[in-house]
C-alpha cells in the first residue's frame, strides 16, 4: 500500500512560497530604485511592468498556499484523479516560472533602454541597477517545481493503481454494475475536483481584475467602462454561492440548480472574453502575457467546468447516489466519493483494505 508523504507536500510548499518570496521581495528594491525621485527619466512604464510582475509573485504564492489545502484534501479524501491534476499543474506552475524569468529578462532590457535614452535626467539609483540575478530568485524556483511535479506524478501513478480496488469495494464485483456506474463515479469525481480548482482561479481571478481593469485607473488601456465593471462585480460575488449551489445540486441531483449552474458558467465566459478584449493592448511591450494567460486559463477552466456539469446532469437518476449512500452507511468513508462529511471520519486510512469489519 501506498502512503501519501504529507509532510514532503507540506515542506515544499513552504519552500515555494519562501523561495517566491525572496523573488518578490527583490523586485521590490528594483521597484523602490526606480521609483526613488520623481524625475524626467523614462521608467513609468518600466516600473508599471515591475508591479504586473510582483502581483504575479503574489498571485503565484496565494496558489501554492491552496494547492497545499488541495493537495492535502485529495489525500484525505483519497482522491487519485485529484493528485494526478497536482501533479500537472505543477508542471505548469514550472513552465510558467521559466515564462516569469523571459519576462523579467525582457523587462530589464526595456528598463536599460529606456535609461540610455535618458541618461542624464536619471537619478543614480535608477542609472546603476545591479544585474538580473536570475541564478540565484528565479531557477532554483523552476527547479523545485519540476522535482515536486515529477515526484507527485510518480505518487499518483502508484496510487491509482489502488483506486481500481476503491471502486470496486465500493460498486461490486458485478460487472454490469462496474459498466454502469464506473463512468458515472468518475465523471462526479473530477467535477467535484473541478469546483476545488475553480474557488481559487475564478475567484483569484475576479478579484485580481476588479485591481487590474478598474473604472478609475490613469491607464486607458486598463480602465474598464462602468457598466462592464459591475458587471463583473456581481459575477464576483456570485462565485461563491454558485460553487456551493453546485455542490449541493450534486449531492441531492437537483437537475434545476444544476442548470442554473452551467449558465452561470457560460456567461462568466463571456465575462472573461470581454476582459479579455481589453487585456490584449495594440503594443506589444505594454502587453502583460502573464495576466492574458491567467484570463484564457480561467476561461478554459471554466468552460471544461460547463461541459461537465452537463454530464454529471446527465447522469442523475442512474442509481449512482443510492450506491454510494449504500456504501457510506456500510463503510463510512470520508472521501468525495461519497461526498460525505469529512469531518466525522478522522484517522481513516488512505486506502481501503480488504478488511472483514
Amino acid at each position: 500500500m501506498v502512503r501519501p508523504p504529507r509532510q514532503m507536500i507540506e515542506k515544499t510548499a513552504i519552500l515555494v512560497i519562501v523561495l517566491e518570496g525572496r523573488v518578490y521581495a527583490h523586485n521590490n528594491i528594483e521597484k523602490r530604485n526606480l521609483d526613488s525621485k520623481p524625475t524626467d527619466c523614462n521608467v513609468a512604464d518600466s516600473i508599471t511592468r515591475i508591479i504586473n510582475i510582483m502581483q504575479e509573485n503574489l498571485v503565484f504564492m496565494g496558489f501554492q498556499a491552496f494547492q497545499f489545502l488541495f493537495c492535502v484534501n485529495a489525500i484525505y479524501n483519497q482522491n487519485t484523479i485529484q493528485m494526478i491534476a497536482i501533479a500537472v499543474i505543477n508542471y505548469v506552475c514550472a513552465l510558467l516560472g521559466i515564462g516569469q524569468i523571459f519576462e523579467t529578462l525582457r523587462w530589464r532590457k526595456q528598463l536599460k533602454d529606456n535609461i540610455d535614452a535618458a541618461r542624464a535626467s536619471c537619478t543614480p539609483e535608477q542609472r546603476n541597477l545591479p544585474d538580473a540575478d536570475i541564478i540565484s530568485f528565479e531557477v532554483p524556483l523552476v527547479a523545485v517545481l519540476l522535482i515536486f511535479g515529477t515526484a507527485l506524478g510518480f505518487l499518483a501513478f502508484k496510487l491509482y493503481q489502488q483506486f481500481g480496488w476503491n471502486i470496486y469495494k465500493r460498486i461490486g464485483a458485478d460487472l454490469r454494475t462496474q459498466c454502469k456506474h464506473r463512468n458515472c463515479f468518475l465523471t462526479m469525481l473530477i467535477f467535484v475536483m473541478l469546483l476545488k480548482l475553480d474557488i481559487f482561479f475564478m475567484l483569484a481571478f475576479s478579484i485580481l481584475a476588479l485591481i487590474v481593469l478598474n473604472i478609475k485607473s490613469d491607464d486607458p488601456d486598463r480602465r474598464l467602462q462602468s457598466g462592464a465593471y459591475y458587471f463583473h462585480l456581481g459575477l464576483t460575488i456570485l462565485i461563491v454561492i454558485m460553487q456551493f449551489l453546485a455542490y449541493v445540486s450534486l449531492r441531492k441531483e437537483w437537475a434545476a440548480g444544476m442548470a442554473i449552474f452551467t449558465l452561470f458558467c457560460i456567461i462568466s465566459i463571456i465575462d472573461y472574453i470581454i476582459l479579455l478584449t481589453k487585456s490584449i493592448t495594440s503594443s506589444v511591450q505594454t502587453t502583460w502575457y502573464f495576466w492574458v494567460f491567467f484570463i484564457i486559463g480561467s476561461c478554459i477552466l471554466t468552460g471544461v467546468t460547463a461541459i461537465w456539469s452537463v454530464l454529471v446532469m446527465r447522469n442523475f437518476n442512474q442509481g449512482l447516489k443510492e450506491l454510494l449512500y449504500k456504501g457510506k452507511q456500510d463503510e463510512n468513508p470520508h472521501s468525495d466519493l461519497s461526498m460525505s462529511d469529512a469531518g466525522t471520519n478522522a484517522g481513516r486510512r488512505w486506502a481501503i483494505e480488504d478488511d472483514d469489519d
